[in-house]
């Protein structure tokens, strides 16, 4: 399975889940018993869970609620040691590395939204080529000085007019106080 087929397993708001809805989310992922072993940390969301080093250092401590999730989690084996089962070290790697992979993803979409160098050097230029678009920022940066809350009747011929630019006269659409 590659991970972009993988990928569309995580839900698109996986860093937005907090508490029961990220439990239910990793428990159908990665099973029951990783997930209880997150909730036994309050490990409740996605970037808690990938800013946390190793989830299974709990189990260096000793607590009766511990210890009975350690037989869960764990083999002991006949001095007495533990050894976490690579079936759970499987699921927790391929977890952190699915994460690792939507947060990369959503910073990708993030990024490929905000204007780049190349699309501001194209709207500059577009401003430069343009009288009216260049009359119409000025226009509009002089009036956001000031701190009023209802808009002038200027403002709202100006935006009428911008409206109305790229549609045919028969479908010319007017504010009431413009008509």
């Amino acid at each position: 399975m590659n991970d972009q087929y993988k990928i569309t397993l995580l839900p698109d708001n996986i860093f937005c889940l907090k508490g029961d809805e990220f439990f239910r989310c990793i428990s159908q992922l990665s099973g029951e018993i990783l997930c209880e072993v997150l909730k036994i940390q309050l490990i409740d969301s996605a970037d808690a869970f990938l800013n946390t080093s190793n989830v299974f250092d709990i189990f260096r401590f000793n607590s009766s609620e511990i210890n009975s999730l350690r037989n869960q989690v764990c083999f002991k084996t006949e001095n007495g040691d533990y050894i976490i089962r690579n079936g759970l070290l499987t699921n927790l790697s391929l977890l952190t590395n699915l994460l690792n992979i939507k947060r990369e993803q959503l910073l990708n979409e993030d990024r490929d939204q905000l204007p780049n160098d190349d699309q501001d050097q194209k709207f500059l230029d577009l401003i430069k080529k343009n009288s009216l678009l260049r009359s119409l920022l000025t226009w509009y940066k002089e009036n956001e000085k000031g701190t009023k809350t209802e808009s002038t009747f200027s403002e709202k011929f100006i935006d009428t007019i911008l409206y109305n630019l790229t549609k045919s006269p028969n479908h010319y659409r007017y504010s009431e106080s413009i008509r």
